[in-house]
């Protein structure tokens, strides 16, 4: 089973982030991004929850069990969404209006 830091990776390229952006997100710098996905720090409390706000399944990184695949689905399009613009936004909103 892989590391804490290796899951932890995981959840960043699967949002498509750089360790910077991440590790910003995160409220960290790149260096400690750095050291958490190689296992040289642990991430605290207050970092694993300023990064499940972007969409990271917490309870995976540091158990390797994933999230339901509906609650992973949700936390992503979420993650997606704060990322809009307001224009953007407002598009997306037609667009599923359009749909249901």
């Amino acid at each position: 089973m892989a590391d804490i830091g290796s899951r932890l990776r995981d959840e960043r390229v699967r949002l498509g982030l750089s360790q910077t952006e991440f590790g910003e997100l995160g409220g960290v710098r790149k260096n400690t991004q750095s050291k958490y996905e190689s296992n040289e720090r642990s991430p605290d409390a207050l970092y694993l929850a300023n990064v499940a706000k972007i969409g990271v399944d917490v309870q995976y990184v540091l158990t390797g069990e994933p999230r339901a695949e509906s609650d992973v689905q949700m936390a992503e399009l979420l993650a997606k969404w704060k990322l809009l613009n307001t224009v953007q936004k407002h598009l997306v909103l037609q667009l599923m209006i359009e749909l249901v």
